[in-house]
């Protein structure tokens, strides 16, 4: 599972006028009820007067501010001044509950409100679990493209963030697709041909760390080699505002693939997944027949 879904609060690392950055590297944080949790947000290039925004989003509902904080560190608002802290820019829950649940947005004021990637705070006692991760040789050439696959399954929480690269450069998030199967998550890479030698590694990204995988070279074959893994411009800027919850807030369409890219990356997605599940199988042909109607 993926953390957001439809419009999404963007980003996981902006760059914006005076390179300012937020990092939220946290997909997700598990605890118990009265637990302390903290979630971190890597703030630099913040200019002096401008603040850091915590917002928390219940599943279904709409952006509240919990969390106000300066540029110094200081606390300037808070809707809780008994539980909800902070260290630095990090939001700190001290006794956790049930209606603590939800998405936390770090932000800052750039013209607009411009937010984190978001961490997902799940109150449960059920334990963590690893996910499974499994990575693929490259598919069959089609129109000098190639594919990469890498799955996680069976982790709790379900939500992971894949991290790909390509020798030694991470590949942005924006040329991978992400897609979600029975018990798990897939990610996809489309490459070229010509790139199908070079060293591309799989890390799967969950509240319990794994492994790094290389991606197996294709063998001369015709039958897929065994994968890897446990089977399973300057503007003008304008006076920033203090803790005020106006907007325009920043947002993100899904415009990452055009149809006929999806439509590709689908037919790929089929051929993986016939390998994996009969049932899935069904899934897609249906998908792929209402696309072509």
């Amino acid at each position: 599972m993926f953390l957001g879904s439809g419009v999404i609060l963007f980003s996981l690392f902006v760059v914006a006028e005076a390179q300012t950055t937020l990092l939220q590297e946290m997909i997700s944080i598990s605890a118990s009820t009265k637990n302390t949790v903290e979630f971190p947000c890597k703030v630099s290039g913040l200019s002096s007067g401008n603040y850091i925004h915590w917002y928390h989003k219940k599943e279904g509902g709409t952006l509240e501010r919990v969390l106000c904080i300066t540029s110094s560190g200081s606390i300037l608002d808070t809707i809780d001044k008994k539980n909800i802290q902070n260290s630095k820019y990090d939001l700190k829950i001290l006794s956790v509950e049930e209606k603590h649940a939800g998405i936390y947005y770090c932000a800052y004021w750039d013209n607009v409100k411009i937010f984190g990637s978001g961490t997902r705070l799940i109150v449960s006692d059920t334990p963590k679990k690893a996910p499974a991760v499994v990575v693929y040789p490259p598919t069959k050439p089609q129109d000098g493209k190639t594919a990469l696959v890498c799955i996680a399954q069976g982790m709790y929480p379900a939500f992971v963030r894949f991290k790909w690269k390509e020798e030694d450069r991470e590949i942005p998030e924006a040329e991978v697709l992400a897609h979600e199967i029975e018990d798990g998550s897939a990610s996809i890479l489309i490459i070229d041909e010509s790139k199908a030698e070079m060293k591309h590694t799989c890390q799967v990204e969950h509240e319990i760390p794994s492994k790094e995988l290389e991606i197996p070279k294709r063998t001369g074959s015709t039958e897929r080699e065994d994968p890897k893994g446990p089977v399973p411009q300057d503007n003008p800027r304008r006076a920033l505002p203090a803790c005020n919850d106006t907007g325009p807030y920043q947002t993100l369409s899904d415009e990452s693939f055009l149809p006929s890219r999806r439509l590709y990356l689908a037919s790929l997605i089929y051929t993986l997944m016939t390998l994996k599940s009969v049932a899935y199988f069904g899934v897609v042909s249906l998908l792929m027949y209402k696309r072509s109607t």
